[in-house]
């Protein structure tokens, strides 16, 4: 399909639901993981993304999983991907704490932000444990609110589990 005429598609009015198997490509490998922000997204364009990666979980790493967009409130998100067939798991202890946060507001400094929140990571020793076991088993996302991974925990998190498992991550 050309991009013109995927441009010209109506837009949907509800998010996209998985259709055929839950079983990952076989051009793309089981142990994937994603790593996605929800800035600047509609919920049917999010949801969009997850299936056409296949991916099964959502991970949110909110420390606060909340939002001023109703729709990527916990509950509310945890609705419309059980609609779409993707399983919500909210992993708060994987947040940037709010000091931490705070800090960075006031210095900009991403490489102190990158160095502190690490260290607090580090300590989430039951969490890490319990992401990496699903991570193993599923193909999942990691999710936060930052458009730019680079500039956000999720990719902090995606680099221990990359080494951890020797796999790949792309955000999405």
């Amino acid at each position: 399909m050309s991009e013109l005429k995927r441009q010209e598609r109506p837009a949907r009015s509800s998010p996209p639901t998985r259709r055929g198997s839950r079983n990952a490509s076989p051009t793309i490998p089981k142990t994937a993981l994603f790593t996605i922000g929800y800035q600047e997204k509609t919920a049917s364009d999010f949801v969009r993304l997850l299936l056409e990666h296949n991916v099964q979980t959502l991970v949110d790493i909110r420390a606060t999983p909340m939002s001023r967009r109703a729709e990527f409130r916990q509950k509310a998100l945890a609705k419309i991907l059980a609609d779409a067939g993707i399983a919500y798991r909210g992993m708060p202890s994987l947040g940037t704490p709010a000091d931490i946060r705070d800090d960075l507001k006031a210095s900009g400094d991403y490489g102190v932000f990158f160095r502190r929140f690490k260290k607090h990571m580090n300590r989430q020793t039951e969490s890490l444990a319990e992401l990496t076991a699903l991570v193993r088993k599923k193909r999942c996302v990691l999710m936060c609110f930052e458009r730019d991974a680079k500039l956000c925990h999720r990719s902090a998190v995606a680099d221990y589990l990359k080494v951890k498992l020797s796999c790949g991550a792309t955000d999405i």
